[in-house]
């Protein structure tokens, strides 16, 4: 008997949001005082943002209700941040609202809110590109793959967690690899391509123990159970879930602890060990209803029907089953809600957005206008000035020296000239750092200085 359902943990817990979190943080209900702290005595807007978002992730794992709380705090401070006329303090700004944008996208996710999940990832999209914060922007890509795995475009979300791997191979960054192939290989599993995802299970798995990311290990000990229960190796499959249940008890890692429960009893069930299997989808659907995880909660109605069939229970499968369609409609007609009219209530702050960028559009014209209008300018009275220079020089009565110092002048002008035209261009390259400026500086002092020569001696000679 093969699985009806896919277990998988990364479902509702995008790995590209928490590959960047470190294990020490699932343990991190014991600074949760020292942080609220810090808050209360913290002035700078900058450091309570990023408090902010420290106790949110020190929630993520255990209270996401919690977590979202906080997240919707450090995404007001950002975007408020984001509105700074000091670029450091806006970049920062935007930075943070592509980040709590994703991580807000993630709780959606898991919950099966998908037009609210997708909102937020594109906007993290958005604020990335404008920042050119490639992390934001490769998690966000990740994650949109997840959802479309979900609706079931396989082709369209194996394009994304193709493109995702791409530029985190671009960047080093190995455990969004893992996450890529992980991701990759659910959807292959689906598609009824298990071998091509195994491969891909292992690929991840090995990458996961290569930067020590445990979490990540968990994930795929479960997903290579799924596959091994499938196959009929249900025995080799509870090693596995057994491992993965320690791993995800040292931890804290509840949220894994879903899917573990949820696998386990269906191993148990291609076992016919059906007593051992309730106690554990039980324990899953409970844990489900704790971080409420709606996709999982659906399978285990779906499978708690199954198995209470199997034992002649029949009132008590009815019931799950009840449960399962009122879910699925409440799913629905939320996202729904969601999608076509909830929605508008929230796009103040996008338009709010829209208008500023339109605005700051309209300014950098100005300005260019302006530079350009000003370097206009100074290029004809360039050319003016080194007009009436060569005049002076070719002017029999005007005397040696004068013309030495005629020509002298004119060059050192046009020096001036290129040093400005430049100069924004090598403060963008160099980053501000003033060794290389005067590098530069001192090349061009030499080319101007052999340029003095040449006009001097061409211009000079028959005097």
């Amino acid at each position: 008997m093969l699985l009806r359902r896919t277990i998988n943990p990364w479902k509702w817990i995008p790995i590209l949001v928490m590959l960047t979190l470190p294990a020490g943080l699932c343990q991190a209900v014991t600074v949760h005082d020292s942080l609220y702290a810090l808050l209360a005595t913290q002035p700078d807007d900058t450091t309570r943002a990023d408090l902010l978002t420290d106790i949110g992730r020190d929630f993520f794992f255990t209270d996401t209700d919690s977590a979202m709380f906080w997240w919707e705090r450090a995404l007001t401070l950002s975007e408020q941040l984001a509105e700074s006329e000091v670029p450091a303090i806006r970049y920062k700004g935007k930075k943070g609202v592509a980040l709590n944008c994703n991580r807000l996208a993630v709780i959606y996710q898991y919950r099966g809110l998908y037009a609210q999940a997708l909102k937020f990832y594109q906007r993290c999209i958005r604020v990335s590109g404008e920042i050119g914060f490639q992390e934001g922007k490769i998690k966000a890509m990740g994650n949109i793959g997840i959802i479309k795995k979900e609706q079931k475009q396989y082709p369209e979300a194996l394009q994304y967690f193709g493109q995702c791997l791409v530029l985190a191979r671009e960047n080093a960054m190995y455990s969004i690899q893992a996450s890529c192939y992980n991701n990759a290989g659910i959807a292959l599993r689906e598609m009824n391509e298990p071998e091509l995802a195994m491969k891909a299970y292992h690929k991840s798995l090995r990458l996961a123990r290569q930067v020590g990311n445990q979490i990540q290990e968990v994930d795929n000990y479960i997903n290579i159970s799924v596959i091994l229960v499938e196959k009929g190796k249900a025995d080799s499959a509870l090693v596995l879930l057994k491992r993965s249940e320690f791993m995800a008890d040292s931890l804290e890692y509840g949220l894994a602890l879903t899917s573990i429960y949820v696998t386990t009893a269906e191993a148990l069930i291609h076992l016919e060990r059906l007593n051992e299997a309730e106690d554990y989808l039980m324990r899953g659907i409970a844990m489900a209803r704790k971080h409420g995880i709606t996709e999982e909660l659906l399978a285990g109605y779906e499978m708690a029907g199954r198995l209470f069939e199997l034992k002649g229970d029949f009132r008590r499968s009815n019931d799950f089953l009840k449960l399962l369609i009122g879910l699925k409609d409440s799913t629905f007609n939320v996202n729904k809600s969601i999608e076509f009219g909830q929605l508008e209530a929230s796009f103040s702050y996008e338009r709010q957005e829209y208008e500023r960028a339109l605005a700051e559009t309209a300014a950098a014209q100005a300005r260019r206008k302006t530079q350009f209008t000003q370097y206009l300018i100074a290029f004809a009275s360039l050319c003016v000035f080194a007009l009436l220079m060569i005049v002076v020089v070719r002017r029999s009565k005007v005397g040696t020296r004068l013309r030495s110092l005629a020509v002298f002048a004119s060059l050192i002008f046009f020096f001036e000239f290129v040093l400005v035209l430049l100069d924004n261009y090598v403060d963008a390259w160099t980053a501000g750092t003033p060794i290389p400026k005067l590098i530069l500086n001192i090349i061009l002092a030499i080319l101007f200085t052999w340029l003095h020569n040449q006009f001097e001696r061409r211009l000079l000679k028959h005097s």
